[in-house]
């Protein structure tokens, strides 16, 4: 029986530990078209969501030249298959599902036996409980970023902004309409805007609005009743001229 398994038209030598079949972080890259360190790193930043004995296994320089002929200064990890479905969790493209497919069919599970069948899907369990884990943990993060707010420094420029485009409005600073009209236009572009974005300040602008927020100061314009109001202060002071 030949030691080699065709995956994307890629050559991967089957490797085994503890009766299982196992890949390395340089043939993920190597099968997913990866750069080198690809995997490795995305191993890295999640380490703490995988099992070690469950996800992966890890051997030194010398286990690693002695069981698997691979020269590893550093010692070598290996990847079971509950390890690389969580790992290939963060590469979606067309390739990545073609060759997950391609690994767990033709190279995982290729040696799989009725006294195995217990063990396997108690591993798949336990992949289960852990991507649900990292769903949820990637739910609260963005959570967490929906809910932040804009600092000091973009409540500041946001304010000079929204100024700006009422001066704009009242015709400038010059205008007669923005000495007459000026205190009472910029608590009703605030109220205006506060309304819009269902907050009690513009300080209180979440970042994922921020975009949105200079979209509506840009267009802003006041109601009718109030530009009314304005557009008669200036001609009305212009006819005294």
């Amino acid at each position: 029986m030949s030691n080699l398994v065709k995956i994307n038209n890629q050559d991967l030598q089957v490797k085994e530990f503890k009766g299982q079949r196992v890949v390395t972080l340089k043939d993920i890259d190597i099968l997913h078209e990866r750069p080198e360190g690809t995997a490795g790193r995305n191993f890295r930043e999640n380490r703490k969501y995988f099992i070690k004995g469950t996800d992966y296994f890890q051997r030194n320089s010398s286990e690693a030249k002695n069981e698997f002929d691979v020269i590893a200064p550093n010692g070598l990890i290996l990847i079971t298959e509950s390890g690389y479905l969580m790992l290939v969790k963060s590469l979606q493209d067309n390739l990545a599902w073609k060759v997950q497919r391609e690994l767990v069919n033709n190279y995982f599970r290729n040696k799989v036996t009725d006294n195995s069948m217990g063990a396997l899907k108690l591993m798949h369990e336990q992949v289960g409980a852990v991507i649900y884990k990292l769903d949820n943990h990637d739910t609260r993060i963005q959570k967490i970023e929906d809910n932040m707010t804009i600092d000091h420094a973009q409540q500041e420029k946001l304010n000079r902004y929204g100024r700006e485009r009422v001066i704009k409005v009242l015709g400038g600073k010059d205008a007669p309409a923005y000495k007459v009209l000026g205190k009472k236009a910029f608590p009703r572009f605030w109220n205006n805007y506060k309304r819009v974005f269902g907050v009690s300040s513009y300080k209180d602008t979440a970042i994922k609005d921020i975009d949105n927020a200079y979209t509506f100061i840009d267009n802003w314009i006041p109601d009718e009743e109030f530009g009314l109001a304005i557009r008669g202060a200036n001609a009305q002071i212009s006819l005294v001229r």
